[in-house]
C-alpha cells in the first residue's frame, strides 16, 4: 500500500531542503578570493581568437516531463514551463553562463582599448558578473532540480527566494507514492545540478572550441557542492537563526544518510536529522562519501588545460573525475573526451556504489557527426550505456539489475547558426545524472540550439 510521506515539513525552516543562509559574506569573500586566484587561467590558458565559438540550446518541448506536470492537480501543460525539467533548467543556466563569459572574452579579444584597462575591465567584470549569476541562475539551479523531482512525484512546489542569503524549495503537498528511491534523490537533486553544470560547460569549450573563462566557475560551484556536503560533517550540529532564536537544521546529505540508511523512516512535520543523530555506521558512511567527492577537482580543465594535444594530426583530448550523489549511493566515474578532426567522441566509465556492493557501467557517444541529406545539412549525436545498477535502487543489497539508455540528438540546420534539435532516449530502469525519471522511460526533447 502506498505511503504518505510528510513532505510538508520541507516548507518550514528547519528543513532538509530549505537553502536559508547558504551564501553568506564568507562564500563572496571566497568567490573574490577564487577569482583572482584563477583569474590567469582565464586570460591566457589555451587563448585563441580563432577558438571562440557559442552554443546555447534552449529546450522548448520535453516529454513526458511535461505531460507529468499537466497531470498534477492545479496544473497544466504550461506548467512545465515554469516548473521546467531538469534538463531544460541545465541548458537555460549553462547559456547565461555560456552567454556571458562569451561576451566578456569577445570584449578581451577585440576592444580597442588599452591592454592595462582592458584587463582591468575584464576581470572586474568577469567576477562582478559570475558573483551575480551565483546569487541568481546557479542557486536556481539547485532549486530547480529540487522542484523537477518533485513534479517527477506529482507534487507541487515552488521556489522561494530570500536576498541576499539563497533560496529554498516548498512542496505545496505531499505526495502518495510507493516507491521509495525518490525520496533521497528529491534531497540529492540539488547537489547534482552543481555539478552538472560544471561537466556541461567543460563537455562545450572541448567539444564545440568555445575557448570561454569558466575556470573560476568551476572551482566555486564544486567547492559550494563540496562544502554543502562536508560543512554537516566537519562542524557536527548545524543551527539558523530563525526569528531571532537558533534552531537545529538538517543539510540535504545529512537527510539523504538517513533515509538511505532508513527507508520510509520518519517523515512527520518536525523532524530534524543532526549528525550526531546519525550512527557511528551512518556517520562513517557519509565521510567516505564526502571525501570521494573531492575527485570532481581531479581534471585539467580546471586549471585553464581546455584541450590536451593529440600527435600532430590535429587531434586533442582531456578527461575528468566527477562523483554524485544518487538515489541509492553514489556514482564515481571518469569522462574521458576526444577529437580527431571531424569525430568527436566521449567515453565514460561509471562505479555505482551502495552500501554492499559496486555496480560498473560504461558509456559511449559521438557528438556532432556531420551528415547531409538531399542538401540538408544533419549533426547526429549518438549515445550508450551499458552496466548494473542496484536491483529496485535499493540502498542495501548485493542484487544487481541490467540498466541501459540508448539515445540519439540530431540537430537540423535551418540556416548558419540555427539548428532544431530532437534530442530521444530510452532508459531502463535507474538513475542517471540529469534526468528525472528512476523508472524505464522513453523521453524527447525538442528546443532551438544557435550557434556562432
Amino acid at each position: 500500500m502506498a505511503a504518505m510521506l510528510g513532505l510538508r515539513k520541507l516548507k518550514f525552516p528547519n528543513n532538509s531542503i530549505a537553502h536559508n543562509n547558504r551564501i553568506d559574506a564568507m562564500k563572496i569573500v571566497l568567490f573574490f578570493i577564487i577569482s583572482f586566484i584563477f583569474m590567469p587561467f582565464q586570460l591566457y590558458s589555451q587563448s585563441t581568437i580563432e577558438g571562440n565559438r557559442l552554443k546555447l540550446d534552449l529546450p522548448v518541448f520535453d516529454i513526458p516531463y511535461q505531460i507529468k506536470a499537466a497531470n498534477i492537480p492545479g496544473y497544466n501543460f504550461f506548467d512545465g514551463f515554469t516548473h521546467p525539467s531538469m534538463k531544460t533548467a541545465l541548458a537555460v543556466t549553462g547559456d547565461i553562463y555560456s552567454a556571458f563569459h562569451f561576451g566578456m572574452k569577445q570584449f578581451k579579444d577585440y576592444a580597442g582599448s588599452d591592454a592595462y584597462w582592458k584587463r582591468f575591465v575584464f576581470n572586474s567584470g568577469l567576477i562582478a558578473g559570475d558573483i551575480f549569476l551565483f546569487f541568481t541562475g546557479y542557486v536556481w539551479l539547485h532549486e530547480a532540480f529540487h522542484s523537477a523531482m518533485f513534479t517527477q512525484a506529482g507534487v507541487r512546489s515552488h521556489i522561494g527566494y530570500d536576498f541576499p542569503a539563497g533560496a529554498y524549495t516548498v512542496p505545496d503537498s505531499p505526495f502518495d507514492d510507493d516507491y521509495w528511491p525518490l525520496f533521497p534523490r528529491i534531497l540529492a537533486a540539488g547537489i547534482e545540478s552543481e555539478y552538472l553544470l560544471v561537466e556541461k560547460l567543460q563537455e562545450n569549450n572541448f567539444f564545440y572550441r568555445q575557448n570561454l573563462p569558466n575556470e573560476a566557475l568551476y572551482w566555486i560551484s564544486g567547492l559550494q557542492a563540496w562544502s554543502y556536503a562536508y560543512l554537516p560533517v566537519q562542524s557536527g550540529d548545524l543551527t539558523m537563526n530563525v526569528d531571532g532564536e537558533r534552531q537545529p537544521v538538517s543539510s540535504d546529505t545529512l537527510m539523504w544518510t538517513y533515509y538511505l540508511f532508513h527507508p520510509w523512516g520518519d517523515t512527520s512535520d518536525d523532524i530534524v536529522i543532526q549528525f550526531s543523530d546519525l550512527t557511528e555506521e551512518e556517520q562513517s558512511f557519509l565521510k567516505n562519501r564526502v571525501l570521494a567527492g573531492l575527485i570532481n577537482f581531479i581534471s585539467p580543465a580546471m586549471f585553464g588545460i581546455r584541450s590536451i594535444p593529440l600527435g600532430k594530426n590535429g587531434g586533442s583530448w582531456n578527461f575528468a573525475l566527477r562523483h554524485y550523489y544518487t538515489s541509492f549511493g553514489t556514482d564515481s566515474l571518469i569522462d574521458f573526451y576526444l577529437k580527431l578532426n571531424k569525430y568527436k567522441f566521449k567515453f565514460a566509465f561509471h562505479n555505482y556504489i551502495n552500501y554492499e556492493n559496486y555496480f560498473p557501467a560504461i558509456e559511449a557517444g559521438m557528438i556532432d557527426y556531420p551528415v547531409n541529406i538531399s542538401g540538408i545539412n544533419f549533426l547526429l549525436s549518438p549515445r550508450v550505456m551499458l552496466g548494473i545498477q542496484p536491483k529496485d535502487q535499493q540502498f542495501k543489497t548485493r542484487e544487481a539489475e541490467f540498466f541501459g539508455l540508448l539515445g540519439l540528438r540530431t540537430d537540423i540546420s535551418v540556416s548558419k547558426n540555427i539548428y532544431i534539435f530532437c534530442d530521444v532516449a530510452a532508459k531502463t530502469a535507474g538513475w542517471l545524472a540529469g534526468n528525472e525519471d528512476l523508472q524505464g522511460a522513453v523521453s524527447a526533447a525538442i528546443g532551438v540550439s544557435i550557434r556562432f
